[in-house]
């Protein structure tokens, strides 16, 4: 009898495991309370540009006419007012052009460009207007 009394209390304790593991880890797998070790948050940070599409050095007085990000997946650049046809270039961290495009900013204000493929390394992206100037900068993609 008492070999009867520990099988049914065994039973009773891997029942309530089961439950306890059916019910409970699938709520806390998906809960956003629990984010999962190994997720990395895709933190978009400003690209620092230098130079000038203006015809004079008067920059204090107008806003920046180019914005760009990268984050993990996407370089994103925001053309902030008509500038006309802009060259986009991207130089790999060995030098070599491997992105390379004329936007209309009078018809295209935003652009994305996909970098989730792109090794680790340091960039440098161009824009260059139709009259010569450009604005440059450098981004580590991670």
């Amino acid at each position: 009898m008492h070999i009867n009394s520990q099988t049914q209390v065994m039973k009773k304790l891997l029942l309530f495991s089961f439950i306890l593991f059916t019910v409970f880890i699938p709520i806390t797998s998906q809960s956003s309370n629990f984010p999962l070790l190994n997720q990395e948050e895709d933190i978009e940070r400003l690209i620092d540009l230098d130079g000038s599409l203006a015809e004079t050095d008067q920059r204090s007085l107008l806003p920046t006419p180019i914005i760009a990000t990268i984050s993990t997946s996407s370089i994103n650049v925001e053309f902030s007012n008509n500038l006309g046809i802009i060259i986009v270039e991207i130089s790999s961290p060995s030098g070599s052009l491997i992105y390379d495009n004329n936007i209309n900013t009078q018809a295209q204000t935003n652009l994305s460009i996909d970098v989730s493929g792109w090794d680790g390394g340091v960039y440098q992206i161009r824009f260059e207007n139709s009259d010569g100037r450009y604005m440059y900068g450098t981004f580590e993609k991670e």
